[in-house]
């Protein structure tokens, strides 16, 4: 378990990286596009938030399920920010052909989020540690199918 939260953790520095070099282009491109970007760049920075703080043993820690809370919000604010049909940026044709499977996938990650902030506020954080191994995941299977490399 403990190899699959540090490949998580990977997953979710390694997407902010890509990201940071798609931000030249980014002031030029649509604003419903980067109104997107905006929404996941911030699912990107909590998740990244809760990987440093548990990778390096930061005392943040009591933060955890405020980034979580986040990752949920931004999770769902991420289904109507895909809605304008407006192809540019790094999301595949893909997230268009399927909608119903992308905006599942984005509901599944604001549930798994919300059920790590639960368990982080109400149990403490090695209670939500083993939920963040369902979460991640989830961030590099949404990204492998439907956003660009």
């Amino acid at each position: 378990m403990m190899r699959l939260r540090y490949l998580g953790v990977a997953t979710v520095l390694a997407v902010v990286g890509g990201m940071t070099a798609f931000a030249a282009d980014l002031e030029n491109a649509d604003p419903a596009v980067q109104y997107r970007v905006n929404v996941m760049r911030g699912i990107s920075a909590n998740a990244s938030a809760i990987g440093l703080t548990l990778r390096n043993n930061l005392p943040q820690t009591q933060n955890l399920g405020l980034h979580a809370e986040a990752i949920a919000l931004g999770a769902r604010t991420a289904v109507s920010a895909f809605q304008p049909n407006v192809p540019d940026g790094v999301a595949k044709p893909e997230v268009w052909e399927d909608q119903a499977d992308f905006q599942g996938r984005l509901l599944k990650l604001a549930a798994a989020a919300d059920d790590v902030a639960h368990a982080a506020r109400e149990q403490g954080i090695n209670a939500a540690k083993p939920k963040l191994d369902v979460m991640f995941p989830m961030c590099k299977s949404c990204h492998d199918v439907y956003r660009k490399k």
